[in-house]
């Protein structure tokens, strides 16, 4: 794992780089490596509490004549699955996860991984840092609703349907000097290109590669 580069996507850097490992580690890898003792269910665990809380205390401040079930419907949009795993693909982590053999990295494993992320971010700093973390990233995802069209997502959700396959992203060339990349992306599908996409991040040049597929 390169650490610098994941700590640069998170756009966090952390003091003990062991909490970033075990978020990364999913129980999968344990059966393969004795020497690694610690998956991230327990960090998954303390996140899914986080990320309950930070919504929570969002919603009650915006919506002040909101009723409790309103509130309560307006979370489950925010921490529930589906958003997780948006959540992660927006941090573009989930390759770096350390996952068993013939472990495909689903969009559960990418969900229990942000909540890991979460929780490793809070017990190497405090739950102010944790929120200001949540929101640098996702404050226009809350802002406009969780649940977009996303079409990565629409990909993703298609294949595994029809196919049972996730789609796989390669970066085919990288073009340009240091401050103005562009990136050239293909996704496939069980080996076959389905689509192609140009961008000036790796993150647009996917999303305009599962555009082109569907």
């Amino acid at each position: 794992m390169n650490v610098a580069r994941v700590e640069s996507q998170l756009r966090y850097q952390f003091r003990d780089k062991k909490l970033l490992k075990e978020a990364l580690t999913h129980r999968s890898y344990l059966n393969e490596n004795r020497d690694c003792l610690v998956s991230n269910e327990r960090l998954e665990f303390l996140g899914d509490s986080i990320l309950g809380m930070i919504i929570s205390e969002h919603l009650f401040k915006t919506y002040n004549g909101a009723t409790e079930g309103e509130l309560t419907r307006r979370k489950r949009e925010f921490v529930d699955r589906t958003a997780c795993h948006i959540y992660i693909e927006h941090l573009g982590i989930l390759e770096n996860m350390y996952v068993g053999k013939g472990v495909v990295k689903s969009s559960s494993i990418g969900a229990d991984l942000f909540e890991a992320i979460l929780g490793a971010v809070y017990l190497d700093s405090d739950y102010d840092t944790v929120v200001k973390f949540f929101f640098d990233h996702f404050k226009e995802v809350v802002h406009n609703g969780v649940h977009e069209e996303d079409p990565k997502t629409m990909l993703q959700n298609y294949l595994q349907k029809e196919e049972s396959v996730l789609p796989e992203y390669r970066v085919e060339k990288v073009c340009g000097e240091e401050h103005a990349r562009e990136y050239h992306i293909a996704v496939y599908s069980r080996e076959k290109k389905i689509g192609v996409g140009v961008g000036s991040s790796i993150k647009e040049a996917q999303k305009a590669a599962a555009k082109d597929a569907l």
